[in-house]
């Protein structure tokens, strides 16, 4: 005789019995040097729960997915959602993994797609991150780099360094080097020596490309000299413009210490160039973000325009200055795929006790599924913006879920701990299952909300919420939760019967939303346990 079930399944969160990639944040460190190979999934289970087989991810994990021992049922993606079935399941465990931006972009197909910001080699010393709304480039081949929104800018391009007298006389001392020593990887180039003891690093992410210059030792400069100046070349598409956002930041030397905005022939903006930042290997120096250490300045060509970053003589001679010395502007696209607006962090004095900044995520869950685990992944990062030292380990954030608070393992919430320096401070498929353990089965889909909060103890800003220290990537932050459906099984009394003599069978259901009804077939009888002859 057979157990028939008739028993509802009930909802799962989390992911049950799965390893998960970190156990705490750690700062970000850029893969330069090699590329992530497809991952491939078990097409045998695969083929029997998803029948997109012309899609183009079919048979493969994506990027960023919330599980690994994992095969994804493409019919369920959404801009912001992805449903997996673990391997060897049966399709009986399942993870949900929800962005809080969009992760997916539609083809003109139709079909959802992963955007994916990792570059790949697309010819000798070319690199791009194709598959997304707006694709960047690296070209060393013929040296720039650039990115599509609608049009595509190009800039790192005829990239040279200047030195600026006391009496503003300018000359140029180097050209950049494309033939340089380089390597490559999912995240970036790294270009050794582009200058003499002046690495350069590009770093592709979402709709963005961030142009790091690494002094690895003091230049030496003599005490004429006012300004160092890195000038980059940029070619707009016809009717661009490149402006300050606030003008009030500009100095009486010309030099702009703010925001730069790229606007389209209509007045539109269209990227962003982040307010540069300067900052050495000492923990205890005191970084003020201001004109008198780094800047811009813009200057229209006849054919296309020059910005020029100045980083002030002084500071970067002076003693007790520790190298290497690290300048990074970043360039973004501004769209709702690429979101170039970082989320800000909530302020208290020498504290994680601002709640204000609040990042909520809900998922809805199908009926009859247990809860098992929950995980998620973010980074947050280092701005500008603030007139004291910020670093990663000066911001912290926790997870509420319904049935509690997610901290970091020490019982503080989750930092980079010890990272005093600026960076990025990431976590990815980190398990939080205090999130969701209590939650009890349901006969109907159950929204369940994860809600991120982001606190700094430094640097009070101008707001509540404010973005200018410690700031949350927004692209970056995911919840899986993962869970399991009914699994029934059958106990006998006696594993060896003679013909008439009486067994006692024993129904043993698993994670169904209980009460359970039974029926036995052949026989015709309901309950357990049963006796049968």
């Amino acid at each position: 005789m057979f157990l028939r079930k008739v028993v509802f399944i009930s909802l799962l969160i989390g992911i049950c019995g799965t390893a998960f990639s970190q156990t705490t944040l750690l700062p970000r460190t850029y893969n330069f040097y090699s590329f992530s190979k497809t991952i491939k999934v078990d097409q045998n289970e695969l083929q029997r729960f998803s029948n997109f087989k012309n899609h183009p991810e079919y048979g493969s994990l994506a990027f960023n997915s919330g599980c690994t021992d994992c095969y994804e049922v493409l019919e369920k993606r959404t801009a912001d959602e992805r449903f997996f079935l673990k391997n060897g399941s049966n399709g009986k465990e399942f993870f949900i993994q929800k962005s809080y931006t969009p992760m997916h972009f539609q083809n003109a197909e139709g079909e959802w797609l992963t955007i994916d910001p990792r570059i790949k080699p697309c010819g000798e010393n070319i690199f791009k991150a194709s598959q997304q709304v707006s694709p960047t480039e690296i070209n060393l081949a013929e040296g720039f780099t650039s990115i599509v929104s609608d049009e595509k800018i190009i800039f790192n391009k005829n990239v040279s360094l200047l030195q600026v007298r006391n009496d503003d006389f300018t000359e140029e001392i180097l050209v950049g080097d494309n033939k340089c020593f380089s390597t490559a990887g999912d995240d970036g180039v790294e270009q050794r020596n582009f200058f003499p003891g002046i690495y350069r690093q590009m770093i592709a992410d979402r709709g963005s490309i961030k142009t790091n210059y690494v002094f690895i030792r003091k230049p030496e400069l003599s005490d004429e000299i006012k300004w160092l100046a890195i000038k980059d070349e940029w070619d707009l598409p016809p009717g661009y413009s490149m402006n300050y956002s606030d003008k009030s930041l500009e100095n009486q030397n010309g030099i702009y210490s703010g925001e730069i905005i790229i606007t389209d022939k209509n007045g539109v903006p269209r990227f962003t160039i982040g307010k540069p930042a300067i900052y050495d290997a000492d923990e205890t120096n005191d970084l003020n973000h201001d004109e008198k250490l780094i800047g811009y300045q813009i200057e229209k060509a006849d054919d296309h325009f020059e910005l020029k970053i100045f980083v002030s003589a002084e500071w970067l001679i002076e003693n007790g200055r520790d190298y290497p010395v690290t300048i990074d502007p970043l360039v973004s696209v501004i769209d709702t795929y690429a979101s170039a607006s970082y989320g800000g962090s909530g302020y208290a004095n020498n504290a994680f006790t601002n709640y204000s900044c609040t990042y909520p995520l809900t998922l809805m869950f199908p009926a009859g599924a247990q809860a098992t685990q929950a995980a998620f992944g973010v980074y947050y990062s280092t701005g500008a913006g603030c007139t004291n030292s910020c670093w990663i380990s000066h911001g912290a954030l926790d997870l509420v879920g319904p049935c509690g608070i997610s901290n970091d393992p020490s019982g503080g919430p989750w930092s980079c701990y010890g990272a005093n320096f600026p960076g990025n401070c990431y976590g990815n498929s980190i398990g939080a299952g205090v999130l969701i353990n209590c939650l009890p089965p349901s006969c109907v889909p159950t929204p369940v909300t994860i809600t991120l909060r982001l606190m700094r103890k430094y640097c009070a800003g101008v707001s509540q919420c404010d973005n200018s220290c410690i700031r949350l990537n927004p692209n970056t932050y995911t919840v899986t939760l993962q869970g399991i459906t009914l699994q029934a099984s059958v106990s006998s009394s006696s594993t060896n019967s003679c013909a008439g003599a009486p067994v006692t069978l024993t129904a043993n259901p698993l994670y169904g939303v209980a009460p359970y009804t039974y029926s036995w077939n052949p026989g015709g009888l309901s309950g357990s346990p049963v006796t049968v002859n």
